[in-house]
């Protein structure tokens, strides 16, 4: 990253200098040194191309291993709704609810013609 901040002569002349020629060489060797640098980038590319590939398919791995764990809670939940119905305490508020659901019905009836009619009257 400090390359970036750097002059592009200075730059040059760092390449120039470590290929082993100055400024009195040639220009096959800047045109060597061009072509190793760019299969060195050409390296690094395809390394950092595989990295990623490596990384994928360690991320797909994991949402499978994923896959399989939620699946295995999704089954183990499943099971626990359906043994609910068995348990003690539904069938408790199972019993209540309809005992509610009696008593009301229980008043309406004793309440039935107890009911207040009122006449109308007209004023003289």
């Amino acid at each position: 990253m400090a390359d970036d901040n750097k002059n592009p002569l200075d730059v040059l002349e760092e390449l120039l200098n470590q290929s082993g020629g100055g400024a009195g060489t040639g220009g096959g060797k800047v045109t060597a040194s061009a072509n190793e640098a760019e299969k060195v980038k050409e390296e690094a590319e395809k390394k950092l191309a595989d990295e990623l590939v490596e990384q994928r398919l360690e991320f797909e791995q994991q949402q499978a291993e994923q896959g399989v764990v939620d699946e295995i809670k999704l089954v183990e939940q499943r099971e626990a709704i359906t043994k609910i119905k068995d348990s003690e305490e539904y069938k408790a508020r199972v019993q209540q609810d309809t005992d509610k659901k009696v008593d009301e019905e229980k008043k309406i009836v004793a309440t039935d013609g107890f009911e207040i009619d009122q006449l109308d009257h007209k004023k003289v």
